[in-house]
């Protein structure tokens, strides 16, 4: 019984001594992949300045606003925003909630995405009336968690049509 104790602990032992340490060669570089700028699920954080122009009761005016997007997909989001611009007679609240599309793509350090968006929302000024907006913009990735988005988007309102410009910045979460 000793003796096959004795044997088993040496031919145990011998596996340990096998072989040579494995090391890289010398001026050999460890390849550690890039981190996707556009992931597969997102939540963003909209931060922006607004142009809102239309011949309308509503006037031309500067203003801003924030917007939440949650992308389910690397592509297919869905975004809420309120922006605030100011109007002829009082400040404009626009609220939408969006579909999102967009084709993220990376070349080496540039990452783009195009989209386009479609929403439905209401514009307050001294009424609430409901609003359609059709639009697209592009975003551009400083990284994975930060971007610049610009956009624009044809709102039609009950009586008062307008164009809205957006840009700013968007952080991922």
């Amino acid at each position: 019984m000793k003796s096959i104790a004795l044997l088993a602990l040496a031919s145990l032992s011998t596996a340990a001594f096998a072989g040579h340490p494995m090391t890289a060669p010398a001026g050999s570089h460890t390849y550690v992949p890039q981190e996707a700028y556009f992931g597969e699920t997102e939540l963003q954080l909209d931060v922006y300045g607004a142009y809102s122009s239309t011949d309308g009761e509503h006037g031309t005016g500067y203003g801003g606003g924030l917007g939440l997007n949650y992308y389910f997909t690397r592509n297919f989001g869905l975004g809420v925003d309120a922006t605030l611009v100011e109007g002829r007679r009082h400040e404009v609240l626009e609220t939408t909630l969006s579909f999102l599309a967009r084709y993220p793509f990376e070349i080496g350090h540039i990452a783009l995405a195009p989209y386009v968006k479609v929403g439905l929302g209401m514009e307050i000024e001294s009424t609430a009336e409901s609003v359609l907006d059709v639009g697209g913009g592009i975003e551009w990735r400083i990284n994975s968690r930060v971007g610049f988005f610009t956009e624009g988007t044809y709102n039609f309102a009950h009586d008062n049509d307008y164009l809205q410009i957006r840009t700013g910045l968007r952080f991922v979460f």
